[in-house]
């Protein structure tokens, strides 16, 4: 009776380890599919991701490279038209290098190697672009790091921003040639009275010319004639003076910012434009601050000042009084600046 218990107990036992291992198997092999599936399912995920990223990229008006250690691995239409290689393959063969203009090489190769090292963006900066035809694109571009094909690479996006440098440049042309036209309108109406002024001062030469030689006739001593020659000289040196201003004032030259007397070229304007302003309009300049420094372009701010005082003399036909005042705004959150105010009797500007 022992006996069959015994082998009866061992028979249960192996049918039990059989079952067991035979759950176990199930087990393995089940989860075995379904790591299968899910890997399956990722693969997927991500081959769809990459069409749906390559008909985004292929479709981009925007320039999109990928570059990695060997050299370009992706660019898309915009690309090549951008730098005017005719496909991946012919682009691919060109270092680095042969795509930037010589003065953007050493900097871009370097921060492309920092984004493959550490793994970090870029912002966005601009550089010169080397065209397969050895023409110059001025481009804006953005870096990041990327994995493409199982490599680490950079996701270079690169936007031409030539046509806009061109008009910004065109712009600023326009902007020189209109001051200097605004300038020469200016000179026309100052021509008058510059030639009312010059035959003043020629007047006074000749009187004083006169004067001397008959009282020289009869004497020796020239220093009894200090006074006529000092009027000579003041007269001599006013005129040239204003033919300094003059010449200043219509010679086109670039901007040349500086530190500067705001007061110091108010009064100067004023002296250039007392030629063209009546009589009967009396200018006057108050000042409210203890310093008038100020950093900017004295040509530009007396063009400024001279148009004021233009527009205020066609406002008062009759006559008046222009007053420009200068001080310090009692604002606590502006520094070290200066506001003008100009009045009329046509009125506040």
């Amino acid at each position: 009776m022992d006996s069959v218990v015994f082998w009866y107990a061992i028979g249960l036992g192996t049918t039990t380890v059989i079952v067991l291992a035979v759950a176990f198997a199930g087990s393995l092999l089940a989860n075995r599919r379904a790591m299968r599936r899910e890997k399956e399912l990722r693969l997927e995920r991500a081959r769809r991701n990459a069409e749906q990223f390559q008909n985004l990229a292929e479709s981009s008006p925007t320039a999109l490279l990928v570059y990695g250690k060997s050299g370009v691995l992706y660019a898309n239409p915009a690309a090549l038209a951008l730098t005017g290689y005719g496909s991946v393959s012919e682009l691919r063969r060109q270092p680095l290098t042969a795509l930037l203009h010589e003065s953007e090489r050493v900097l871009t190769a370097e921060r492309i190697e920092s984004i493959l090292t550490l793994r970090r963006p870029t912002p966005m900066r601009e550089v010169r672009l080397l065209r397969a035809d050895h023409t110059v694109r001025v481009v804006e571009i953005s870096s990041q790091p990327v994995e493409y094909n199982n490599e680490a690479a950079v996701q270079v996006i690169a936007i031409d921003i030539t046509a806009r440098k061109a008009a910004e440049a065109e712009k600023e042309r326009l902007t020189m040639a209109l001051m200097q036209a605004e300038k020469l309108n200016a000179l026309g109406l100052l021509t008058a009275g510059v030639a009312h002024d010059f035959n003043n001062l020629i007047s006074i030469i000749q009187l004083s010319t006169a004067s001397l030689t008959k009282r020289l006739s009869g004497e020796t001593d020239v220093l009894r004639f200090s006074q006529e020659l000092d009027s000579i000289e003041s007269a001599a040196n006013r005129g040239a003076e204003i033919t300094q201003r003059l010449l200043t004032f219509a010679r086109p030259e670039l901007q040349q910012q500086q530190f500067l007397s705001l007061l110091n070229v108010l009064h100067d304007t004023r002296q250039l434009a007392q030629s063209i302003m009546p009589k009967s309009i009396r200018f006057e300049i108050v000042t409210h601050t203890a310093s008038d420094t100020i950093f900017g372009d004295p040509s530009q701010l007396a063009q400024v000042f001279l148009n004021l005082i233009i527009n205020a003399r066609d406002a008062m036909p009759t006559g008046g009084t222009l007053t420009i005042s200068v001080f310090t705004p009692d604002l606590s959150w502006v520094k070290e600046r200066f506001m003008l105010d100009s009045a009329d009797i046509g009125g506040r500007r």
